[in-house]
């Protein structure tokens, strides 16, 4: 598998875990994944790393639902949803 085809099918796991997440959260979505990102953040720039790096290191630590939830944040924070926290 070349890289971008490996970029395409992380690219795609993560739109996956966002939906899943907003599915399960529901009108709690919004709030929760704001303040994941907001840490997710402030981790990456003491870091010196994006926060898809923090957040894929982070959720490896996680399993079920807190892993997904990790994900949609850091897919929120490069390309947000329209959701109100």
């Amino acid at each position: 598998m070349t890289t971008l085809q490996q970029q395409i099918k992380l690219a795609a796991q993560l739109y996956e875990a966002r939906d899943a997440a907003k599915t399960v959260l529901g009108d709690r979505y919004g709030k929760v994944v704001a303040e994941i990102g907001a840490g997710l953040t402030r981790v990456a720039e003491r870091s010196n790393k994006s926060a898809l790096s923090v957040a894929i290191n982070a959720a490896r630590g996680t399993s079920g639902m807190d892993t997904i939830i990790i994900l949609a944040a850091a897919v929120e924070l490069a390309e947000p949803s329209e959701v109100s926290p």
